[in-house]
């Protein structure tokens, strides 16, 4: 009959070969090739990934630099301006006090503010102030609701106030007492019984005055030479590292000031 196949036609067929039937290839790659494409495209997208973060960065660091220029650039015209204003530009070829200042002292806007040598204690004090201020005003806004507006406006009014002094208490001469450079101790001993000791009468009182090696003269009662600032201030009372200034002579009340509100 037509259509059957004779087993003994096919006997000793044992291969797909042997039959015309040819092996069929796989669409998709072996599980080595699958990962190699998975490790690529994440590379790929890292690379991606870190050229944004550059870009970023790049871009912040061009900001803050255009903000720094900027600030110079406003102190600068705000300098020229004050000057122009009171008239005290002077003539260049006589140097200001403060530009042959023998202490430690940092000047600002032409000599009118002075700090101490160390601003990175007033820069502490300025961010505690600040943070615990913004803190309270949290807290009390979640525990008073009622109340927090109130709450809010005289923190921020006392907070102010603080800042305020402590700028004025930061910036403002201590009582500093001028150095006496061209004198020795032989000039102005006296009647000094040949001692780094002087005795004087005032107003029928005795006192005794110390001299001061280093800015070259006696100093007055209750005076003292700063060894941080390197310089002799009236009425020293101590040096505060939390405003970078001595605290004596003209910083007592500001500083009275700023304590009491500071406390409140």
């Amino acid at each position: 009959m037509k259509g059957l196949v004779n087993i003994s036609q096919v006997e000793g067929i044992d291969d797909e070969d042997d039959l015309g039937v040819e092996p069929i290839a796989l669409s998709s790659p072996p599980p080595a090739q699958q990962f190699g494409h998975a490790s690529n495209r994440d590379n790929d997208t890292e690379k991606r990934t870190q050229g944004l973060q550059n870009k970023v960065a790049m871009k912040l660091a061009t900001f803050m630099d255009t903000i720094r220029q900027n600030l110079v650039a406003v102190q600068r015209f705000v300098e020229d301006l004050w000057l122009r204003q009171y008239g005290c530009a002077g003539d260049p070829d006589i140097a200001r006090a403060y530009q042959v200042w023998p202490g430690n002292n940092v000047f600002f806007f032409h000599g009118r503010l002075i700090c101490g040598p160390d601003p990175r204690g007033l820069l502490l004090t300025t961010v505690s102030i600040i943070l615990s201020s913004w803190v309270f005003a949290m807290y009390s806004e979640d525990d008073l609701p009622h109340d927090s507006g109130l709450i809010t406006a005289f923190s921020l009014i006392l907070t102010v106030t603080v800042l305020v002094n402590l700028f004025l208490v930061s910036t403002m001469d201590p009582g500093i007492i001028p150095r006496n450079d061209g004198s020795s101790i032989e000039e102005t001993a006296g009647t000094s019984d040949g001692t780094r000791r002087k005795r004087v009468t005032v107003n029928g009182v005795e006192l005794k005055l110390k001299y001061c090696r280093i800015c070259k003269f006696f100093r007055p009662p209750r005076s003292c030479h700063c060894a941080i600032c390197d310089n002799c201030v009236e009425k020293f009372d101590h040096h505060c590292p939390w405003i970078g200034q001595c605290i004596a002579l003209v910083l007592t009340l500001p500083k009275l000031q700023s304590l009491a509100v500071l406390h409140a």
